[in-house]
C-alpha cells in the first residue's frame, strides 16, 4: 500500500455506483465473448471483492497492494475461496529499480495467476 493511503474505503454510496459501472463494463464484455478483469485494493477491487451479489462482477480481479510478496494466495486480502480458478493478479511492488547489464529502469512488479489475454 502506497504511503498516506488506507486500506479500505467506507463509503457505501461509492462502492454501489463503482459496482453498477462494473456490472455493466463486465455484462458488455461478456456479450462480445470477452473476460473482464479490474483491480486496485483499497477501491474498486475490495467493492467487487466484498460484494454480497455476485451477479456480473469480473472473472479475474487483480489486487494492488505494494506489499513486496509476489504471491497472490497467502496474502490475498479478502475471502480466499474468491477468484482461485487461476482468476487472481497481485500487482506487489512499484517503483522497482532494475539493472540489466548497463541499463537500470524502473518497473512495477506483479504475481500473476490469471489470464492477460486468451487467443483464438
Amino acid at each position: 500500500m502506497p504511503p498516506g493511503r488506507s486500506d479500505g474505503i467506507a463509503d457505501k454510496a461509492c462502492d454501489a455506483a463503482t459496482l453498477t459501472y462494473v456490472r455493466s463494463f463486465t455484462s458488455t464484455l461478456r456479450a462480445k465473448t470477452y473476460r473482464a478483469g479490474l483491480g486496485f485494493s483499497s477501491s474498486g477491487a475490495k467493492a467487487i471483492a466484498t460484494a454480497e451479489n455476485r451477479t456480473d462482477l469480473p472473472g479475474n480481479l487483480w489486487c494492488a497492494r505494494w506489499n513486496g510478496q509476489g504471491t497472490n494466495t497467502r496474502d490475498w486480502p479478502w475471502d480466499p475461496k474468491l477468484y482461485t480458478d487461476h482468476s487472481r493478479g497481485h500487482h506487489c511492488k512499484a517503483d522497482s529499480r532494475e539493472t540489466r547489464g548497463a541499463h537500470t529502469i524502473t518497473v512495477g512488479r506483479n504475481a500473476w495467476d490469471a489470464p492477460v489475454a486468451v487467443i483464438g
